[in-house]
């Protein structure tokens, strides 16, 4: 089929209109809800409650005890957040804060015995669900209630 340059145009997601339907496109979405990103936070970050504390960890803190491995896993796990953000379609500057969250989580968390208390401390998957949230909003379109 040919086509002429009038007929061949490339609309971003989410600002222009569609050539056919004239109708404005919907926003690129990413491959995990909310429910999913909420879940693997918990998971990696604030699974567990420390009994007369307040305070929360999660299996990146108990992966990551075991050397090397458990910080290249957890990171892994975590990445899953980032390339969510990256199909979005975030900007470079949240995606660089995301990538360093997770790199200084793998790199502190892979040195023995410091590594270990900083992985309970440093939160990576909170903090890149929250420049995730901060980017794409928690109940905008990107997002389906879940009540």
């Amino acid at each position: 089929m040919d086509y002429t340059e009038d007929e061949l145009e490339i609309f971003p997601p989410g600002q222009e209109e569609g050539p056919d339907t004239g109708r404005e496109r919907p926003a690129q979405t990413g491959f995990l809800r909310e429910h999913h990103l909420v879940g693997l936070e918990r998971f990696l970050d604030s699974q567990f409650v420390l009994p007369g504390t307040n305070f929360k960890f999660g299996f990146d803190a108990l992966i990551g005890l075991i050397p090397v491995l458990g910080d290249v896993f957890t990171g892994a796990m975590s990445s899953l957040i980032i390339a969510d953000a990256l199909k979005r379609g975030a900007r470079k500057r949240i995606l660089a804060a995301m990538v360093g969250n997770v790199i200084v989580d793998m790199m502190v968390g892979a040195i023995p015995l410091i590594g270990d208390w900083f992985d309970f401390a440093f939160r990576a998957s909170t903090k890149n669900l929250k420049l995730h949230r901060k980017e794409f909003g928690k109940d905008g379109d990107f997002y389906e209630e879940r009540e």
